[in-house]
């Protein structure tokens, strides 16, 4: 059920002094939390557990306070932000030190103007998930993990990607199989030192390469 609504977190600083998460959203429904800035998190900096409609927008978010290059970056931990709930919004945040950037584990969550620092943004069988207009920043890409291997309605377009050339590492990376695939759009996003992906997933399509169609699951990557 539904415990706590229309609750607004504004102008705050969460300084976790890296003994616990910053801020855990549960069974709640239209919370905004805008303009916050979260620090020395050990966990998430935002967790959102069940409920729906959370919009995080205006945010800075980091496990350490860093302006990028940090030496000690592959030993960071935790995760800026976890949607483990549906229908919510990320828009305009920077993420500026985690293991993970953003993990999404729900439906029909939009995910809008952020801008990574060497992150990763990790969905698991992403249904209903638009990513669009955001900056990955060294290396920083998106990670599609199965867990019951199935991807459906995903749109990642229009965002900007830029890393080290030497590392060659995929904008779009999978992590398992997935062999549930509909309507899924990579497509329209530009790369400068990463390896730029493109795919159009459907399922129960017409492929004719010979005298009598194919029935089934068409995926592909294209490598440009």
């Amino acid at each position: 059920g539904i415990y706590y609504e229309d609750i607004t977190f504004r102008g705050i600083l969460f300084d976790s002094s890296y003994l616990c998460g910053g801020l855990f959203i549960v069974d709640s429904a239209r919370i905004r939390i805008n303009n916050c800035f979260f620090l020395h998190f050990a966990t998430e900096g935002i967790k959102v557990q069940s409920g729906h409609e959370t919009f995080i927008s205006n945010c800075f978010l980091g496990q350490h306070s860093t302006v990028g290059g940090d030496k000690g970056e592959r030993q960071f931990s935790g995760t800026a932000i976890e949607l483990s709930s549906n229908d919510n919004a990320i828009t305009d945040v920077a993420i500026f030190s985690a293991a993970i950037g953003i993990t999404v584990r729900g439906q029909a969550n939009m995910i809008t103007g952020v801008h990574c620092y060497n992150k990763a943004t990790v969905m698991e069988d992403p249904i209903q998930v638009h990513v669009t207009n955001g900056f990955f920043l060294g290396d920083a890409n998106i990670v599609l993990k199965s867990i019951k291997g199935k991807i459906y309605g995903l749109n990642i377009v229009n965002n900007m990607f830029s890393g080290n050339p030497n590392n060659n590492v995929p904008i779009v990376a999978l992590d398992g199989k997935f062999s549930n695939i509909d309507q899924v759009v990579i497509d329209r996003n530009n790369v400068i030192g990463m390896r730029l992906r493109s795919t159009i997933g459907k399922l129960n399509v017409d492929v004719v390469e010979s005298e009598k169609p194919v029935y089934g699951v068409v995926s592909f990557f294209v490598e440009q």
